[in-house]
């Protein structure tokens, strides 16, 4: 069922009836072993002093100690994934022994501010505590409003528990419940149908999609709706209507047009006096590319799941993966679910498992592990909670036994056997290098043993590059490839994140990791995603295509997306939203985009890629039987689209294949097509049989633009005739706001046969609108046709940034970095590392300012970080929290790198990473000064221009290229940062820095 939103506002909230609202008792948690209670303790804190009791209810027994403690007691699924509204009062029943106990509940509400409430002395014997929220704030923190009030839903964080020093205790929590004041809505369920379990229209079937509203209530309630759908393109369309809910109402939602494609659909219910119910669903109107009735070759198409935890779900999720094209799902099967105890054997889940996979014709590819609580060691069994999971066995051969049993039972129905998952990342294992090779070398010779067919993946590594998440084995990665290749059939690989951070590291790695295995083992990308949080479903289901294409042209068998259902509904929380499907099962676009690029994609083999990716050009060919399919994209703001023409038999169809599976089919009457590749990207399906295609280059070339606001300049385009007479070329330009043409948009012109001329158009530019982002091109676009070949192309104007005397009076800033997409997060895929994703602007965000004066560059960055931390020396400070910055000098080969950072003990560090040929640098003829307080870092920075080998008046008249990047670290683990523009975090690039000029 949909999560019901209520928005009031005040003036709506004083005119609602009595009659409208509603109190009612709620029992949040039950305290169960289901709920995985336990306390937050690390290892620096010592021994615990405690033992947990969670088999049916929740008991702690707490021994002597010379300290007070300080218990934080909470159950992770609770704090991630539950929330409560309206909550007026809390009751908590709890029996004690024990003297001087005292408990306060802690929560968050919907700003996302701590709330701690006041804490009450516990009664020994059995009593119940009661808070009134409202009058019971004891102390708050974080936030955006930090208002100390209950804002929106509150999520349980934790109930802390205080025991005196030298006291023992037993302490037992009996019941829980909330006093809830809802409004008559609170007792509504939304769910959009569409008579299909994966929420589908299907082409041809009967499925019809509908609102259905529910009532508990035996009052009919009235009110006017409003239903918008939004296509994937973002055509929108609404419908408005009386409703009058009595038990049950089932509203027809009318399509917004015929195509394939994810259809959001969001609804507003609102009443006479005017609260208002609103929320968002999907549905998907598609062609499925399975159930397949064999397997495809050369490569997998795969899907991770988790079936095991929710068996009832099972069927649902593998008609979920048959329907989009799945060949292989890649599951975990628990060691502790399966051997209950040393030979005590469960295989009703995995049977099912097997079974269902192969009704689909779908293969499995097992994580086995983690470690059975039997097996573990007993010191981590006994602190409680579940992180024993992530210790190697006592004992390896007792998880090779293990493994050799799954191999033997399920003989000739699973060929794929994983050690163990993300072995590289402390949250996943605990142990040594030498230790997991150990266990990798016994599991490998036991699977064999028991089914010499079987394929052994190395436990998949979670990425390349630096990760928070890699303190203890920093070099397991490539240590068990050179050491420990003859133990596995296939290297696993894994590597989270948007697009061009995963090209980056794969790019600068790959092929050193691959050259430490000398027997060439494949490579399996079996779980590499990004989840949908901040950049939406659209850019998650462009990561797909682009991810996807990229690994087969690396030579990857097989590419696995991580996750088909969402784990959770916290839309703020990355692990939450990584799924093809949300978690009720509701498709997401990127469900459409696998659906669309399975089919694509089956019984083809890779040929090869003839994009241009240091231009962001990426294009990929493959050829199946009687087809070849090419797919591509063009990658940054200034890269140029690619319209690419090519010669081929005027009997193939040439369709157009959008990634929601629309075709549009291109005239081909001359044997020439244009293949168009811009930001968004497309397959183009040749379907006939075809030796040979010929591209014959770019039907248009722009030629990108610098300029200055207010400046004329004349944009130019080559445009090619791939015919070999004479034609005439219909141009056609279209301008953005900023922009005014001096010559005439709608162009025609006459081409020589083959040959090529230069189209041009004078402009002159303005300053940017609002729309237009700072540190983003203007774009304009031409549409070409020749002869009914058309081709669609942006030309890329990068306007310079002007820093204006009013800017520096007005104390108005040059760069305000505060968005998702200037983000780069490296605690990516970790779900122990969550909390250091990138949330807000008050995680971290920064405002930059930049002044020429007396022949000084003056940089001046006001940062935002809710926790500040610089323990490194000058030359490692992009470790930890510091700016970063870049500029080129005019006439100058290469580029100047700086660092400024303020130290945990106050002092203020620079370093000089990089500088231009031949130039040397006094680095104590730089000024700078850091200042902290609360979460604001200030950096001042003075740079004599002549240090630099510059003057005013040079940079007056050629401006500089200017970049910054914020680095960010939270206590002991380095996240990631903030930048102005790529070029120096992932790869240095100094063509990628703004252009900034001076008044």
């Amino acid at each position: 069922m949909k999560k019901i939103i209520i928005l009031l506002s005040f003036l709506s909230f004083i005119s609602v009836q009595a009659t409208e609202w509603r109190t009612s008792v709620i029992e949040p948690w039950k305290y169960g072993q289901s709920e995985h209670w336990t306390v937050h303790w690390t290892d620096t804190q010592g021994e615990k002093p405690f033992t947990i009791n969670n088999d049916n209810t929740l008991q702690l027994d707490i021994t002597t100690t010379d300290k007070k403690l300080d218990l934080p007691i909470y159950s992770p699924s609770i704090k991630t994934s539950k929330t409560y509204d309206g909550v007026t009062k809390l009751r908590l029943t709890v029996d004690t022994k024990g003297e001087g106990l005292k408990l306060r509940p802690v929560f968050t509400d919907g700003d996302q501010e701590g709330i701690q409430f006041t804490p009450q002395p516990l009664q020994p014997g059995l009593h119940t505590y009661e808070w009134d929220l409202d009058k019971s704030i004891f102390f708050t923190w974080g936030g955006t409003k930090n208002n100390k009030k209950i804002d929106g839903a509150l999520a349980l964080w934790s109930l802390n528990l205080e025991v005196p020093e030298n006291k023992k205790a037993e302490v037992r929590f009996v019941n829980a419940e909330f006093d809830s004041k809802q409004h008559i809505f609170a007792f509504v369920d939304v769910e959009l149908a569409t008579g299909h379990p994966i929420y589908l229209i299907i082409p041809g079937e009967s499925q019809s999609p509908k609102l259905v509203f529910k009532t508990t209530l035996d009052e009919k309630i009235a009110g006017d709706l409003e239903i918008t759908v939004e296509n994937f393109n973002g055509k929108t369309k609404s419908q408005k209507q009386k409703l009058v809910l009595d038990k049950k109402a089932s509203i027809p939602i009318e399509d917004i047009d015929s195509g394939n494609g994810i259809r959001w659909v969001a609804y507003k219910f609102t009443t006479a006096e005017g609260v208002t119910l609103e929320g968002k669903s999907s549905y998907a109107v598609m062609v499925p590319t399975g159930p397949h009735k064999e397997p495809g070759d050369d490569f997998y198409m795969s899907m991770c799941q988790h079936s095991s935890r929710a068996p009832e779900k099972m069927d649902k999720e593998f008609l979920a993966d048959a329907l989009c094209g799945v060949e292989v799902v890649r599951t975990f099967s628990s060691w502790g679910a399966i051997e209950q105890g040393n030979n005590n054997w469960n295989w009703n889940t995995t049977d099912k498992l097997v079974d269902i996979a192969q009704s689909y014709n779908m293969e499995l590819q097992p994580a086995l592990g983690l470690c059975a609580d039997w097996a573990a060691p007993p010191e981590e069994v006994r602190k409680g909670g579940w992180e024993f999971q992530f210790y190697p066995p006592v004992d390896p051969n007792e998880y090779a036994e293990f493994a050799g049993k799954c191999a033997e039972r399920y003989k000739g129905k699973i060929r794929f056997w994983e050690i163990w998952n993300e072995p590289d990342l402390d949250n996943f294992w605990r142990g040594t290098t030498d230790e997991y090779i150990e266990m990798l070398k016994l599991s490998y010779e036991a699977i064999k043993k028991s089914d010499k067919d079987a394929l052994v993946l190395v436990g998949g590594m979670s990425g390349y590059g630096g990760h928070p998440g890699k303190n203890l084995n920093p070099t397991l990665h490539a240590d068990v490839l050179e050491k420990a290749n003859k133990y596995f059939d296939i290297y696993a690989f894994h590597q989270h994140g948007e697009f061009d951070h995963f090209y980056d590291v794969v790019e600068k790695n790959l092929d050193k990791h691959m050259a430490l295995m000398p027997d060439g083992e494949p490579i399996y990308f079996n779980e590499t995603a990004m989840h949908s949080t901040q950049i939406g479903e659209r850019q998650q289901a462009y990561a797909l295509f682009k991810k996807l294409l990229y690994t087969r042209s690396v030579g990857a068998m097989g590419y696995t997306w991580y996750n088909l259902v969402d784990s959770g509904t916290d839309p703020k929380n990355a692990e939450h939203n990584y799924g093809t499907l949300k978690n009720d099962f509701h498709p997401k676009a990127v469900y459409c985009a696998y659906n669309t690029i399975a089919k694509a994609m089956y019984n083809t083999e890779y040929v090869k890629s003839f994009g241009l990716p240091a231009k962001g050009q990426y294009i990929y060919m493959f050829a199946g039987k009687e087809r070849t399919v090419i797919g591509g994209w063009t990658e940054g703001d200034m890269a140029i689209d690619l319209p690419l023409l090519a010669n081929i038999d005027s009997s193939i169809k040439v369709v157009q294949i959008d990634l929601m599976g629309n075709e549009k089919v291109l005239n081909t009457d001359n044997g020439v097509i244009c293949l168009n590749f811009s930001n968004t990207p497309y397959f183009y399906e040749l379907r006939g049989k075809q030796d040979k295609i010929k591209i014959i280059g770019a039907m248009v070339k722009p030629i990108p633009v610098t300029g200055n606001p207010e400046q004329k300049v004349q944009l130019k385009a080559l445009i090619k005739n791939p015919f070999n007479k004479k034609v005439n070329a219909k141009l056609k330009w279209t301008l953005p706001e900023s922009v005014t043409a001096i010559d005439q948009t709608n162009q025609e012109l006459t081409l020589e046969p083959l040959g090529a001329t230069t189209a041009k158009l004078e402009i002159v530019l303005g300053n940017r609108t609002a729309q237009e982002p700072y540190d983003k091109p203007i774009k304009v676009l031409i549409e070409t046709d020749i002869k009914g070949v058309t081709a669609t192309t942006e030309l890329p104007i990068d306007l310079s940034i002007v820093v204006t005397k009013k800017m520096i009076t007005d104390k108005t800033p040059v760069f305000i970095l505060s968005r998702n997409d200037q983000v780069t997060n490296l605690a990516e895929g970790d779900p122990s590392l969550v909390h250091l994703l990138w949330k807000d602007p008050n995680d971290l965000s920064a405002s930059v300012h930049l002044q020429l004066e007396n022949n000084k560059l003056h940089i001046f960055a006001e940062v935002i970080d809710d926790v500040h931390n610089q323990p490194h020396e000058a030359a490692d400070m992009w470790q930890a929290d510091c700016i970063q910055f870049a500029f080129v000098i005019p006439e100058q080969h290469g580029f100047w790198e700086f660092g400024v950072a303020g130290k945990n003990d106050g002092k203020t560090i620079v370093h000089n990473w990089m500088t231009p040929q031949n130039k040397t640098l006094d680095i104590s003829q730089i000024n700078a000064d850091v200042k902290q307080q609360g979460n604001k870092t200030s950096y001042y920075l003075q740079i004599p221009l002549s240090a630099v080998g510059a003057s005013e008046a040079l940079i007056k008249e050629k401006g500089l290229k200017f970049n910054l990047i914020v680095n960010e670290r939270d206590f002991d683990r380095r996240e990631g940062w903030i930048r102005v523009a790529p070029g120096i975090g992932a790869r240095k690039d100094p063509r990628l820095f703004p252009d900034v000029r001076f008044e």
